[in-house]
């Protein structure tokens, strides 16, 4: 096998040529896991609050109470983003009030 280098240099068209250069399959393999990077807009919001998201939103979410929707329009983000940073940071879900399933009749 080549080394990574090699391969992110070559095009699909030179694979093809020469076979020894190996696949994209093989690059991958060879190629380090890249680390996330934080989206600016995240770390602006950590920046204003001075703490980490993961704390801003354990402190929104459990200890003033807010639900997900009022987070997002807070900090302005989606609510499926909200949603995923909560999960990263392992905040549990509030059971959801009301939404009881109604009893069977017999």
């Amino acid at each position: 096998m080549t080394a990574c280098s090699d391969l992110r240099d070559t095009s699909p068209a030179e694979r093809k040529k020469n076979p020894r250069l190996g696949s994209r399959r093989e690059e991958a393999i060879l190629t380090p896991r890249k680390t996330r990077v934080k989206h600016p807009r995240i770390v602006a919001i950590e920046a204003a609050h001075g703490e980490t998201i993961g704390d801003i939103l354990r402190r929104l979410y459990e200890q003033e109470g807010l639900g997900i929707p009022q987070i997002s329009r807070h900090l302005g983000l989606s609510t499926s983003t909200v949603y995923e940073w909560m999960q990263k940071a392992q905040i549990p879900a509030r059971p959801l009030k009301g939404r009881r399933r109604p009893k069977a009749t017999a």
